[in-house]
């Protein structure tokens, strides 16, 4: 019986996904042979957005057009004032080659600063899981500035190259050259950098300079979940019970692509049979039904294998887990360190996973083993 609810269940998740279309278009513009012209554009992250875009002109219509860095200028977002713009930028793969990406606008002036995002099988730098490059215009030339390992036999390399082509690009600036052998790849670094270079250039013209607040990005919804225990007390038998809850998924783009945190609270009821054996020959076993209730607030990392904002998302998490025990006559209250681990996926709005919980803080504890599925409303 439970198999087969089980079967249903997912069939019905299956039988969805094949159907979902889901997509969020926010109101923006794309600029073609200087033309501005407004509509609504598919928000994605910024690999994507690097790579093409999906316009339409109105947000009910089903007329979808694709564009790509060859095909347009640039584009913006009117909401959160994102705008990009089209550059040629170095990539490595198995060879060096360039390619036409949409950058995003960091620096207007004298040089342009831009800041191009790469998928990681594609990567020029890796800074805690946060894979770019910048893209430097003068004079309509693009200078790519990456930081990348190099893989030898013996050894792995680090290249600041990013260094050897802003020693090019800035040569007749020795203030800014003194700067250079202490710069790191930040945005901020350089984009400071080159705003003061604009400065001894063109004193009188003003460098225009974009500046985002990267929004976290929240995954939150409600989760139920189906648990059996492995008690050590031999006494215990038929433990098992549910969860029913809210979870919060929080990652922040700056920081990291891959690494999120997860808050939560549940509320966790278990049901087990305790046996109490005679003391005597006269006085028979005594099996008692025992019902507990828990408090959950579950803190924790999370590991996520590919891009959080993708509709299907695997993961992994660890953390600690506090649990509010009250006893089953609520005369006492006990709080439990809960070490837990888990791993599942994100499937479009759904959300299944596998959560393993140590009751407490020693190996040999009693785990609890919950089979969960969600919904998340954002």
């Amino acid at each position: 019986m439970k198999a087969t609810g089980l079967f249903f269940v997912f069939t019905l998740l299956n039988l969805f996904l094949c159907s979902a279309q889901i997509s969020k278009y926010e109101p923006g513009y794309v600029v073609v042979n200087n033309d501005s012209i407004s509509g609504f554009i598919q928000k994605t992250d910024e690999i994507t957005l690097g790579e093409f875009i999906k316009f339409k002109k109105e947000i009910a219509s089903s007329e979808i057009r694709q564009y790509y860095p060859q095909d347009i200028t640039g584009f913006g977002f009117e909401t959160d004032h994102l705008k990009f713009e089209t550059v040629s930028v170095e990539l490595r793969d198995d060879s060096v080659y360039h390619a036409l990406r949409f950058g995003k606008i960091i620096l207007k002036g004298y040089l342009k600063m831009y800041n191009v995002a790469l998928p990681e099988q594609r990567t020029a730098i890796s800074v805690s899981n946060t894979f770019h490059v910048f893209v430097i215009e003068k004079d309509s030339n693009h200078f790519t500035l990456s930081k990348y390992d190099y893989v030898t036999a013996t050894q792995v390399e680090t290249k600041n190259k990013y260094i050897g082509v802003l020693n090019y690009l800035l040569n007749d600036h020795p203030e800014s050259i003194q700067k250079l052998k202490s710069l790191k790849f930040e945005t901020t670094a350089i984009a400071s950098l080159i705003e003061n270079y604009n400065k001894f250039k063109n004193p009188e013209s003003k460098t225009t300079q974009y500046t985002y607040n990267v929004k976290s990005i929240i995954k939150s919804g409600i989760e139920t979940s189906f648990i059996l225990t492995s008690p050590i007390d031999q006494n215990i038998s038929h433990s098992k019970g549910f969860s029913v809850g809210y979870f919060w998924d929080i990652q922040k783009p700056d920081f990291s692509r891959k690494l999120s945190s997860r808050f939560g609270v549940n509320y966790m009821h278990l049901t087990y049979q305790l046996l109490e054996k005679a003391r005597d020959v006269f006085h028979p076993d005594v099996v008692t039904t025992i019902k507990r209730h828990y408090l959950k607030f579950p803190l924790q990392g999370q590991l996520n294998f590919n891009n959080f904002k993708e509709d299907v998302c695997f993961f992994f998490d660890a953390g600690l887990t506090p649990v509010i025990a009250p006893s089953s006559n609520f005369k006492s209250i006990d709080i439990i360190p809960f070490m837990s681990i888990g791993a599942g996926v994100y499937l479009y709005k759904f959300k299944i996973a596998i959560q393993i919980d140590n009751d407490g803080l020693l190996v040999n504890d009693d785990k609890l083993i919950g089979l969960s599925l969600g919904y998340r409303f954002r």
